[in-house]
């Protein structure tokens, strides 16, 4: 998704261009759904039932992302595939308050126009294979009855009907005409795209006049070579193999199969097939985003609970938590983004728990604060954070009890210290000088059982 190209915040209206019938819903289904996906096709759908003549009737992204439990990335990528398969027409206006869009769907192109097109037949062959494809092929392009044995006997409007004046009816004010749309949208490829000069220089004007070239449909030649990657000069070369074939006024029909002969001998036997192209986009290519802006566009393009699936690494929210978020957007209008901020500070303050009335206070703080963005609650919950760091910090000084408060230590003099170490030495000397009785007791008693005199020699033997 291209950064900022579409917000969760941004809001959204649709408009249709006439309703679905139960025929256009059997195509969509049947040759549409193969090319774009079950999930774009489920867009499709519920935009058209989203549908109010009314254009102020509106809806922001966030309600796509929480009816369908995805990313606003995944959404995106649904929308411009409707875009590029021509079901849908995207238009933007910015306000002083944010960007709006006007989203007007598309009905499908007819069955027989759908497999005349070079892009969106080959494009379905590649996905269904030649016998899939057959069986759609032949469910919904009626065969042409034989015609050779009749002869048209249609009349014509004219021939039916004749005008009239019409003096006393009042003229007719513009609101009052039925609305005129334009043709369902052909699935295009941009002309500006290819050098039709340079093939024209391809060709031989012996072999090619002017009038041939300009009589060519340069739509089709721009979506030949896109969908058979074949330059200018291989067009050329396309061209002189219809011309060789079916001669020089060959058809659009003929071109086509000159295209998949040409595309046959020197690229590949296979069908060819599309790829999204965010599919296959280089990351390289891309600036890569800082760190603050990577968890800005993480709090925006997630859903509520796929927040709360990754804080609980995996496991899936309970019941309460989700309406709690439900209930936060309801009361307050804070969009999902704001509320994924929230949960996340509440998680880091709170061990992990996210409790009402805790989530309740923060954001009614939010709110009295005029919090709008992602970077707002982010800013100011930082702050927060830091003030309560603060004041924990203070609340426990204030609570160290009175023994464990450090004491005034004075500096001693060197005296002081001598005299203090002499007293302990005396003090030591005395104490080893101490008798204990009992021990002298014990002294005398071994004396005399070994005949050991006070002074040391030994006692007189009596007999």
């Amino acid at each position: 998704m291209r950064l900022h190209e579409i917000e969760p915040m941004d809001r959204f209206a649709v408009q249709t261009i006439r309703p679905l019938t139960m025929t256009d819903q059997q195509i969509i289904v049947s040759l549409y759904q193969p090319l774009i996906g079950i999930e774009a096709t489920s867009l499709y759908l519920s935009l058209f039932t989203f549908h109010e003549r009314d254009v102020q009737w509106t809806k922001t992204h966030y309600y796509l992302m929480n009816f369908y439990g995805v990313s606003l990335e995944k959404i995106f990528e649904w929308r411009i595939t409707l875009e590029a398969i021509g079901l849908m027409m995207a238009y933007e206006r910015k306000e002083a308050e944010g960007r709006s869009f006007l989203y007007v769907m598309q009905p499908p192109v007819a069955p027989a126009t759908f497999f005349e097109d070079p892009l969106l037949s080959t494009f379905l062959l590649s996905r269904v294979g030649e016998n899939g494809y057959r069986e759609l092929r032949d469910q919904f392009v009626l065969k042409r009855p034989p015609l050779d044995t009749f002869t048209n006997v249609t009349r014509t409007f004219t021939d039916v009907f004749t005008p009239m004046s019409q003096k006393d009816s009042p003229p007719l004010e513009e609101d009052d005409m039925l609305e005129c749309y334009e043709q369902v949208r052909p699935l295009t490829i941009p002309l500006k795209q290819f050098d039709f000069q340079l093939m024209r220089d391809s060709l031989s004007k012996q072999l090619f006049s002017e009038r041939q070239f300009e009589r060519l449909s340069k739509s089709l030649i721009a979506r030949l070579s896109f969908l058979y990657d074949l330059s200018p000069i291989e067009m050329a070369d396309v061209v002189l193999i219809a011309m060789n074939q079916y001669g020089e006024d060959f058809t659009d029909e003929q071109l086509r199969k000159a295209a998949v002969e040409f595309y046959k001998l020197n690229r590949s036997t296979t069908v060819p097939t599309l790829v999204p192209k965010y599919e296959g986009s280089d990351p390289s290519t891309t600036e890569k985003p800082s760190e603050q802006e990577t968890i800005v566009q993480y709090f925006e393009r997630v859903s509520p609970r796929e927040l709360l699936i990754d804080l609980s690494g995996g496991k899936e929210p309970t019941l309460t938590t989700l309406k709690l978020a439900d209930d936060l957007m309801n009361v307050h209008e804070f969009p999902a983004p704001i509320i994924n901020v929230l949960f996340h500070y509440l998680h880091l303050q709170n061990n992990g728990k996210i409790t009402r009335g805790f989530a309740e206070t923060i954001a009614t703080q939010w709110a009295n604060k005029g919090v709008k963005t992602v970077k707002d609650a982010m800013l100011l919950s930082k702050q927060e954070k830091e003030q309560f760091e603060k004041s924990k910090e203070e609340k426990k000084k204030r609570k160290t009890p009175f023994y464990r408060q450090p004491t005034r230590v004075e500096k001693l003099p060197e005296w002081f210290s001598e005299e203090e170490s002499k007293e302990e030495e005396e003090k030591r000397t005395e104490d080893e000088h101490v008798v204990d009785p009992e021990i002298e007791e014990r002294k005398r008693r071994l004396k005399e059982r070994f005949g050991i005199q006070e002074n040391g020699g030994e006692a007189d033997e009596t007999d």
